[in-house]
């Protein structure tokens, strides 16, 4: 598992990180990382949320933690798939 660090053209090579620490492109409107949040796996595909998210939801996704911000544009990836449904 990881996320692709850059938007590879057609036919070009995908780059992708698996843990530590990956430098962020942030864009609106999402805004920037912050320092201590857990993010996990958006509801949008290629998108990342803070945990908190996932209390907004329910039955419809499953806890992926993707990693903890460091800086507001630096996440330390530790991807865990927990498996497990929101409730």
């Amino acid at each position: 598992m990881g996320v692709a660090v850059n938007s590879a053209s057609t036919g070009q090579p995908v780059e992708y990180a698996s843990a530590g620490d990956v430098t962020m492109t942030v864009t609106a409107p999402a805004g920037y990382l912050k320092p201590g949040e857990v993010y996990v796996l958006g509801s949008a595909a290629g998108t990342i949320s803070p945990s908190a998210d996932l209390d907004a939801t329910t039955n419809t996704r499953y806890g992926t933690i993707i990693g903890i911000g460091v800086t507001a544009t630096k996440l330390r990836l530790a991807i865990m798939a927990s498996g497990v449904k929101n409730p």
